[in-house]
């Protein structure tokens, strides 16, 4: 189950969804790059000398982020940050690490609000 918090430092309500029956994460699933349409301000991160390939992190990703080679990738377009494929991993080559460029997160629900009517010019 993917957390998912709502978009501000003050955590107003929260949701525990999957990728199978949450019509949120099955349309963000549709998105060539769904991580440009999640806020979150980190991503997966994969280290190629420790990961053995088992392949767990594919069943637990539910983006399709993971990328199957010699060592598992993350395709950084469709990670959402969620960490799910995290704990699962046995080799612990999984982390997440904080997207470049990542911005904070509003201050409360308020600064939330008024920061979306801007960028859609409502304000």
């Amino acid at each position: 189950m993917v957390v998912a918090p709502s978009n501000s430092q003050v955590i107003m309500n929260i949701c525990t969804c999957c990728g199978d029956s949450c019509n949120f994460l099955k349309s963000m699933k549709t998105y060539d790059r769904p991580a440009d349409h999640a806020s979150s301000t980190y991503q997966a991160s994969i280290d190629p000398d420790t990961c053995s390939a088992c392949g767990t992190c594919l069943e637990r990703c539910q983006m399709e982020a993971i990328v199957e080679g010699d060592v598992m990738e993350v395709d950084l377009a469709r990670c959402i940050g969620c960490g799910l494929c995290v704990p699962t991993c046995a080799d612990e080559a999984i982390a997440l690490i904080e997207k470049a460029g990542a911005k904070e997160p509003p201050a409360n629900f308020l600064e939330m609000q008024v920061k979306i009517s801007i960028e859609r010019g409502l304000v």
